[in-house]
């Protein structure tokens, strides 16, 4: 249901994650939600919602006017939610109301818990994350600031994840295993040990892969 006391809510980004985050918004009481987006005309609509501006019309968000991130690149996102935090401006965390969240989990400003996701009792959610779809982060779990959980993936209890890393599509991850800042974990891979900065780890008993200077580190999302 809309809730009346909220007022408008800014989403930065109208990709696919970008419509996620929207329609997650609404399902949590936003009522007045809209887009802004570098690449789409100004005045255009994108699925339910309008297109108001670009992403600089979010530093002058007017007073009563909250924002959210909604673009899948882990440092951008982050610097985006610093930026805006330091003009004051309000940065919610967005949380479906069809996720899972203990009421003793913390969750910081500017991350997104979309639905089907479940967040267990004392697991600390830093700021600008993406707990994406039916993902599942346990007891004691810490997620480090602009990180991205991905659809599917499971944390066990105390696991321990750095700033800006990207745990892929159906990931698993053993308990009590730290995952080291800007690290890449892939689609599919079951982790056993711990995972190095800036270490891209592939396969079940994740290896480190040799990454291609082609390759980007964190994949696009929407």
């Amino acid at each position: 249901m809309p809730d009346p006391r909220r007022g408008t809510l800014l989403v930065m980004g109208a990709g696919g994650h970008g419509k996620v985050v929207a329609e997650t918004a609404e399902a949590a009481g936003w009522s007045d939600v809209r887009f802004l987006d570098d690449r789409v005309p100004t005045g255009s609509r994108v699925a339910a919602w309008p297109v108001e501006g670009t992403f600089p019309t979010a530093l002058q968000a007017a007073k009563g006017t909250s924002v959210v991130v909604a673009v899948g690149d882990n440092a951008l996102r982050l610097d985006w939610i610093d930026r805006l935090a330091r003009l004051g401006i309000d940065c919610p965390a967005i949380v479906s109301p069809h996720a899972i969240v203990s009421s003793r989990a913390s969750i910081g400003e500017g991350t997104v818990v979309v639905a089907g996701a479940i967040v267990a009792i004392a697991a600390r959610i830093g700021r600008a994350c993406i707990v994406n779809t039916a993902c599942s982060i346990d007891h004691d779990c810490e997620i480090g600031d602009g990180t991205h959980v991905s659809p599917g993936a499971r944390l066990g209890g105390g696991v321990i994840v750095g700033a800006r890393s990207w745990i892929g599509i159906g990931a698993t991850v053993r308990n009590d295993l730290r995952i080291g800042t800007d690290a890449v974990i892939g689609a599919g891979s079951t982790v056993v040990r711990p995972v190095a900065d800036g270490s891209t780890v592939i396969g079940v008993a994740a290896q480190p892969k040799r990454r291609d200077a082609s390759e980007s580190a964190h994949p696009p999302v929407g």
